[in-house]
């Protein structure tokens, strides 16, 4: 055996393996184009099956309903979003108008009672107003007197006399209340100028 060591590999290797692995390969070469001579024909006929295929792609109908399938399923989910936001908004909408009409129907309750009682008392030729504007103080006029009578035994004039309490405990301002003086002088020249008509 005639092996050396280092870089430089033996003759024997060099002159046998290389030519023998040069020809075989162009032997096996040589051999699929003598046999396969049928292929360019395939190759050719499979490119102009291709051809006719591409030239059909975009005048086929199941192609042009895939397209409009997944541009309608595009369509009719962004529809579908829509019509579940527009049901939502409409319930959001539908509880907002339901409380709007239980606040309307409320401060209408009170706004009746508050004109009762100050017809009441302007028949009566009884002041309205005492020294002070506070509920359930001494000496804070007949009116006011009236509302505290009447909180004790109507259910809407007791649920807004509690809400004015609370407003007062928790300090803060609460904007409408409807017993003050100008909201009685307003009712007053109201009904006032009804009467003269």
């Amino acid at each position: 055996m005639d092996i050396r060591i280092g870089k430089v590999r033996p003759v024997r290797f060099k002159s046998t393996k290389l030519p023998r692995f040069i020809e075989k390969r162009w032997k096996e070469l040589d051999q699929l184009q003598i046999h396969d001579e049928k292929l360019p024909r395939f190759i050719e006929k499979r490119w102009k099956e291709l051809d006719q295929r591409l030239k059909n792609r975009n005048t086929i109908d199941d192609h042009l309903q895939a397209v409009l399938d997944t541009e309608t399923e595009y369509w009719r989910n962004v529809l579908t979003r829509i019509i579940s936001i527009i049901k939502l908004l409409s319930r959001q909408c539908l509880y907002l108008q339901a409380v709007l009409d239980t606040e309307t129907e409320y401060w209408r309750n009170v706004l009746t009672r508050i004109i009762s009682i100050i017809k009441l008392l302007s028949r009566q030729c009884l002041a309205l107003r005492g020294s002070t504007e506070k509920l359930y103080a001494p000496d804070n006029g007949h009116f006011l007197k009236l509302v505290e009578v009447l909180a004790e035994y109507d259910i809407v004039m007791k649920e807004h006399v509690r809400k004015i309490k609370y407003e007062h405990q928790t300090n803060k301002n609460w904007s409408v209340t409807y017993l003050s003086n100008t909201v009685q002088d307003e009712i007053i020249t109201l009904m006032g100028s009804h009467l003269f008509k």
